[in-house]
Order: structure tokens, then C-alpha cells, then sequence
């Protein structure tokens, strides 16, 4: 029996000890929030969201060129004018391209193709421009965007840096199986106004 009043008189001097705390405390106080958990909606808008519309220069073209005629070489010789093309294709610059942001998904919509939201967290299937399964996903570093597409012909990695006059340099990387060097290269874009 003795027990039993020591354990209620304990429970209730905690009781009273929590009520005093609470009242010489003002109340409950809001957990504290750390800056990297405040919600997307109070980050400040990206300056890669928007239209932009190519101003690819004379050497960036020649850049291209140069990564796309490496690539080609490392095709099987019976192949490469089928190669070629493909690959041509797969670098062709894009007049425009334009970014969006809702919640968590980015959705790159380049001139030519279907929009491609891809999640900032995992990734989602889809269809390439080719029309084959790929998978898209994106990730944020900094004030960079990163787009990954993976097919079973290989990935492509595009890369969109903001520039400080507010037009955007957008690095591809493309690599594949079918040949040993990736495929890299620089675009230039102004912001469309």
C-alpha cells in the first residue's frame, strides 16, 4: 500500500513541477525550424524558371560538332551512317526551351518534344523523344538544375546554370555503350521576354 501512495505522490509532484515550468515559461514554446526545412514555397523562385530561346555561338556549335564526330568514330564502321544520324538527332539545338515548377517536379518542355516533368525526389517513367521507356529524375545543386534521362541506348545529363544577366548556359553530356567518349557540349540561352 505504501507503494502505491509513494508512486502517486511521485506523479504528482511531476505534475506540479511540469505546471510551474509551463508558467514561468510564458506556455508552450513553437519547436524551433531550421532554414532547410522550410517549405518550397518559401524558397526564393529559381532563376531558371521561365522561356528561353537559343543563342548558341559559332564556337559552341563547333564544340558540339567536334564531340559528336569523336562519338561517331568509336561506332562500329558498318554502323556509323545509321550512328550518325541518330546521334545527330540526339543533339539537335532546341530553338527554345522552357522551365516550370510545381512542388516538387520540374518540367523541362524543349521545341520539338513533349513536356518532361521529372520529380526533384526518385524518378518517373516515361517516353524518350524516340518514343522508348525512359526514366527521368532531376535534382537541384545550388542555383543549378540537373536532368538525367536514362534509356537502355544510355543517359543524358543536362545541366542548366543560371548566368548572372539572367540568360542560362545549358551542359549535355551524353554517354552510351556504342561508344567510349561521352558526347559533351555547351549551349547558350537568352531568357525570352
Amino acid at each position: 500500500m505504501n507503494t502505491q501512495l509513494l508512486r502517486v505522490s511521485t506523479l504528482g509532484l511531476s505534475l506540479l513541477l511540469a505546471a510551474t515550468s509551463v508558467a514561468q515559461d510564458g506556455g508552450a514554446k513553437p519547436p524551433a525550424t531550421n532554414s532547410a526545412q522550410a517549405t518550397p514555397a518559401a524558397k526564393a523562385e529559381s532563376p531558371l524558371l521561365g522561356k528561353f530561346t537559343s543563342a548558341v555561338t559559332e564556337p559552341e556549335k563547333q564544340v558540339r560538332q567536334k564531340s559528336v564526330d569523336q562519338a561517331v568514330s568509336e561506332i562500329f564502321f558498318a554502323l556509323r551512317g545509321m550512328g550518325r544520324k541518330r546521334v545527330e538527332a540526339k543533339t539537335h539545338i532546341p530553338a527554345w526551351v522552357e522551365i516550370k515548377q510545381s512542388g516538387q517536379t520540374v518540367t523541362f518542355h524543349f521545341e520539338g518534344r513533349q513536356p518532361e516533368p521529372c520529380p526533384l525526389q526518385g524518378s518517373t517513367k516515361g517516353k524518350d523523344p524516340d518514343g522508348k521507356e525512359a526514366e527521368f529524375s532531376a535534382r537541384q545543386e545550388g542555383q543549378k538544375l540537373i536532368q538525367t534521362v536514362k534509356t537502355e541506348d544510355g543517359q543524358r545529363t543536362n545541366v542548366f546554370v543560371p548566368q548572372a544577366d539572367g540568360s542560362m548556359k545549358l551542359n549535355v553530356e551524353l554517354k552510351s555503350e556504342r561508344f567510349k567518349t561521352p558526347i559533351r557540349y555547351t549551349i547558350s540561352y537568352k531568357r525570352q521576354k
